[in-house]
């Protein structure tokens, strides 16, 4: 009886054995039994900070497990919102909306300073497929803060 092995597939999230989250981006070299010895099947994934790598497939199965569901990736508030968290921006029409980051672009100051720039952050509004970009500046997080007790400080 043959074994089953469940093989890695775009857009899923799985967990490696020190407990970091990868998303698969693809797999390379389908299987092509003639040339396997040189051209393994290899995945290629994104880390949790973004860098990408590569992988053979035999080495991948013996590293990782997938995971039911794709991690919730939260913002603190500070520095950057990862790509795929969610924040909360205002809008004219419709007040405080939750749209999901896709990226980044930074643009010049406009009196010309060059040591000034604008971070806009892409977004996706949530639920749907409808694009906008907003300074950084103007997202909060979707999780608040936790609230420090002055009480018990000293």
């Amino acid at each position: 009886m043959s074994e089953v092995r469940l093989r890695p597939a775009p857009g899923q999230f799985w967990k490696h054995r020190k407990e970091a989250t990868y998303q698969v981006l693809g797999i390379t070299s389908e299987p092509d039994e003639d040339r396997a010895h040189k051209h393994p099947v290899t995945v290629f994934y994104q880390g949790p900070d973004g860098r990408r790598w590569t992988r053979p497939l035999e080495s991948w199965l013996r590293n990782f497990v997938p995971l039911e569901s794709a991690p919730a990736i939260t913002w603190d508030g500070k520095g950057l919102p990862p790509v795929g968290c969610d924040v909360i921006f205002g809008t004219s029409s419709s007040g405080n909306v939750v749209g999901t980051v896709t990226g980044y672009y930074v643009w010049g100051d406009l009196n010309g300073n060059d040591s000034v720039h604008r971070v806009f952050v892409n977004l996706v509004y949530k639920g749907t497929d409808t694009k906008n970009a907003r300074l950084l500046k103007d997202l909060k997080p979707t999780v608040p803060a936790p609230q420090k007790d002055f009480d018990s400080m000293e």
